[in-house]
């Protein structure tokens, strides 16, 4: 979002006459079989930032600055900038132990042993949680390079491009 007014149906917050701003933004789990791929695709741009954690707590990342990084941000008369989403990594390893509890409450909905119940139990004991900020808000399809890269640099067994089968 690049400066959408304030008013905005869509995208629009905060008080009128103002402003709003917003990075491309992704938080996702994916494999343990996945992940060092999609990371080495996402580290070939500078202008990108992750934290990365699995449900032990060991955490991954490329920023250098313990400090926030502001993903949405406004600009309204007669106020400082004001910026109600960041990422940093003291909040991104609170809210692992909150994320990886909600997915196994989430597999308590289904019969004990289904076949759902025990994937998502999987996918929260295995799999790895990520955000991923691109920095440049004026170029919000960026994001998905990496992944796109990925994609095609390891297909996923079963699908003949590793792409939703097509």
């Amino acid at each position: 979002v690049n400066g959408a007014r304030s008013d905005d149906k869509v995208h629009g917050w905060g008080p009128g006459n103002g402003f709003v701003y917003q990075k491309a933004y992704l938080e996702f789990f994916v494999s343990p079989s996945l992940l060092a791929s999609l990371i080495a695709q996402i580290e070939r741009d500078p202008l990108i930032t992750y934290y990365a954690i699995n449900k032990r707590g060991d955490l991954r990342t490329n920023t250098q600055s313990e400090g926030p990084n502001a993903v949405t941000w406004g600009v309204f008369p007669g106020k400082e900038i004001v910026q109600p989403t960041v990422v940093e990594a003291v909040s991104f390893m609170a809210w692992k132990d909150e994320a990886f509890e909600l997915g196994m409450q989430w597999s308590k909905l289904y019969d004990s042993g289904s076949p759902t119940q025990k994937l998502i139990a999987e996918i929260m004991e295995t799999y790895t949680l990520v955000n991923v900020v691109h920095n440049d808000f004026r170029n919000p399809d960026a994001i998905f390079g990496p992944f796109y890269r990925a994609a095609e640099a390891k297909p996923v067994k079963g699908t003949p491009n590793g792409i939703n089968g097509h």
